[in-house]
């Protein structure tokens, strides 16, 4: 019976699928950041440093080191930097809540105001604009991240289709 399992499954793995993606690799980290098929990169060519284009990868090119855009096809070794926006949620809820905090400290200051709890200072000004701005600051500042291609930091495409040795 175990034999008769372990042939289904080799039977079943010859045609495996694999995937291709490329990864931003730093130098002393294991930690890799990956980008699929089918994911948006926004990039910088070397020569033109002030231009940043978007474009969706339709395809990956290993022993060429090609990434196929919709629109072009761009050399990996071309490529200086590349814009991730995973830090984009952390600024976006972390300015949030400041904004909701100078909201909140304003309109329950207005409140104890109208009831006769609280004065409206040039404190209380300070605060809700404080946190205001703060908020916005947060939010321009942490908007994404930028990878510099150089010594430290290098681009790979890895393909890891698996290909049969034996076609019946």
């Amino acid at each position: 019976m175990r034999l008769m399992i372990l042939f289904i499954f080799l039977s079943i793995c010859w045609n495996s699928f694999g995937q291709k993606f490329l990864q931003i690799e730093k130098y002393g980290k294991t930690k890799v950041e990956k980008f699929y098929i089918g994911d948006e990169l926004t990039y910088q060519i070397k020569g033109d440093k002030k231009t940043w284009y978007k474009g969706t990868i339709n395809d990956l090119f290993v022993d060429e080191n090609i990434i196929l855009f919709e629109n072009r096809a761009v050399n990996m070794k071309d490529l200086t930097a590349i814009r991730t926006f995973k830090r984009a949620g952390l600024s976006r809820s972390l300015s949030l809540q400041l904004y909701v905090f100078g909201a909140g400290y304003g309109g329950f200051s207005l409140l104890a105001a109208a009831v006769g709890w609280w004065e409206v200072t040039a404190l209380t000004v300070i605060v809700v604009g404080t946190a205001l701005a703060a908020g916005l600051l947060v939010r321009h500042l942490f908007k994404w991240k930028t990878h510099k291609m150089g010594k430290r930091k290098w681009l790979r495409i890895l393909d890891l289709t698996v290909k049969p040795t034996y076609s019946p």
